[in-house]
């Protein structure tokens, strides 16, 4: 097992750790956001979790060879940088579709039975986040 591979099982055993004894949310953040800043959070987490880089692996090249310092497909002569923007482009369209899709599908879901269920049930998402990251941590040991 390699080092990065030891520091990122540390990394997530300590977090998810300290998650799972020191699970309180921290204070003074509200449910009641506006528009704006709904999209100011959504973009962010979306740049952060690094939606834009799932069409990578389509523009890498397979399987890579140590020796080469070239990975992108845009740097071989099968792909050019227009054929790969119109890749990204067309990732980004279909995205965007799905989203628009699911919200406008769900909205009427989500107004009936998800706000009831919400006023009702307390879900700790605290706590699933520490076991989400002590499983992955597990995981990334075993495999």
């Amino acid at each position: 097992m390699n080092i990065v591979k030891w520091g990122v099982v540390l990394f997530l055993l300590t977090l998810g750790v300290y998650r799972l004894f020191r699970a309180s949310h921290p204070r003074g953040a509200g449910m009641r956001v506006g528009g704006r800043d709904l999209f100011a959070w959504s973009f962010l987490m979306a740049s952060a979790h690094g939606a834009g880089l799932m069409v990578v692996p389509v523009l890498m090249r397979s399987p890579m060879s140590p020796m080469t310092h070239a990975m992108f497909l845009a740097d071989s002569p099968g792909m050019n940088m227009t054929t790969t923007l119109y890749v990204v482009l067309v990732h980004t369209v279909a995205m965007l579709f799905a989203a628009a899709v699911l919200a406008i599908g769900f909205f009427e879901f989500y107004e009936d039975v998800g706000l009831k269920l919400l006023k009702q049930v307390w879900l700790n998402f605290d706590l699933l986040w520490a076991v989400a990251l002590l499983v992955a941590a597990i995981s990334l040991l075993l495999f």
